[in-house]
């Protein structure tokens, strides 16, 4: 038991120092780093929950202290932190409005106890009704948060795939699969508790989520070391690389804009590539002026102009419109399209169209 205690110490210690580094890093979305780190607190509450439902710590912590049992009630809050995180986190350009009624469950639940002054009778009754609303809850929550995700279309196997250049939407996958392993271990817990109808059990499931989520906890830090330009912890110094090196960083670039073609999209940003690929977004820049002599806008430009000629070399029937290509493309602008489509073929879009026609351009 002194090595579970030890363990959960050692979670609540680390669920401490997250939370503080996601409230205080200037760098990355603010909104979503609050959420992140009010989320780790409560996983913070609930490991300490977990160590005082011990033999031991039941009998100094929660007995004395009734009132305590009020932060086990935060895992209501911990389901609606998840999809508001993920929501911030896939619309960082937009201003993600927060709906109390996501809260009532946390805000009943504490009304209720507080007007028993939390009696452990009540308690003791309403245990196991409360964690299996909870889990319920949560379950609702983890679906609408898959449902998001799933509109980024990007797949969950692309968390084990592309681990070594991590993007910012698998970091959303890893938070979310990480809850998803907490809620199944806690319902499993809860069931064997139920079937079994063993008091002392408790202490033994409170244990095993305490170091489920000190694992979890583990894994987000491990990430932040792995990849710190997540969220940008850590500057690079542009002079200090060489030309090895950025040549690896470009062969990524470009390997990231072949596969994900993040040029389609007109709202695209050099700071969204950067985080997408895990790159400095001064050194990102610095790359693309020494190696392929443009700034960023002309680079994704390059792309879609490529783009455009393999939509128009693939519609033989010629049942495309010009506007429908470049927009297709990433392009909102048909003089803009013009005038770089003719500096790249040489060819007026209609000129170029015709030819394709007529078979004269293979």
């Amino acid at each position: 038991m002194t090595l579970i205690y030890s363990i959960a110490i050692l979670g609540m210690f680390m669920t401490l120092v997250l939370s503080i580094f996601f409230l205080i890093t200037p760098k990355g979305n603010k909104n979503e780093n609050r959420i992140l780190a009010a989320l780790i607190i409560v996983f913070g509450f609930q490991i300490f929950i977990a160590l005082s439902m011990g033999n031991y710590g039941y009998q100094y912590v929660i007995m004395p202290h009734l009132y305590i049992y009020a932060l086990k009630l935060t895992c209501f809050t911990s389901g609606p932190l998840i999809f508001y995180y993920i929501k911030t986190f896939l619309n960082k350009n937009k201003f993600i409005k927060f709906n109390l009624i996501h809260f009532v469950p946390f805000l009943c639940s504490l009304i209720f106890f507080g007007y028993f002054r939390f009696d452990i009778n009540i308690i003791a009754k309403t245990s196991v009704l409360i964690h299996s609303l909870c889990l319920i809850q949560n379950l609702v929550y983890i679906i609408f948060s898959v449902y998001y995700i799933k509109l980024s279309k990007v797949t969950f196997k692309s968390v084990i795939c592309d681990f070594k250049d991590y993007s910012f939407v698998n970091w959303v996958h890893v938070v979310l699969l990480g809850y998803i392993v907490i809620w199944i271990v806690q319902l499993n817990s809860l069931s064997i508790y139920v079937i079994l109808n063993q008091p002392g059990w408790c202490a033994y499931t409170g244990s095993i989520v305490a170091l489920i989520i000190l694992m979890f906890t583990l894994l987000i830090m491990f990430l932040l070391l792995l990849k710190p330009d997540i969220y940008h912890a850590i500057k690079y110094k542009n002079n200090n690389l060489d030309e090895l090196s950025k040549g690896d960083y470009l062969q990524r670039l470009n390997d990231y804009f072949k596969l994900k073609k993040p040029f389609l999209h007109t709202d695209i940003t050099l700071e969204a590539v950067a985080t997408d690929i895990s790159i400095n977004p001064r050194l990102l820049s610095q790359i693309i002026n020494e190696f392929c002599k443009r700034n960023f806008k002309g680079f994704v430009n390059d792309f879609r102009i490529r783009e455009c000629v393999r939509l128009f070399s693939e519609d033989t029937n010629n049942e495309k419109t010009i506007q429908e290509v470049y927009y297709m493309a990433g392009f909102n602008s048909r003089s803009v399209f013009n005038e770089l489509f003719k500096a790249h073929t040489g060819l007026t879009p209609k000129e170029f169209k015709e030819k394709i026609k007529t078979g004269k351009i293979d």
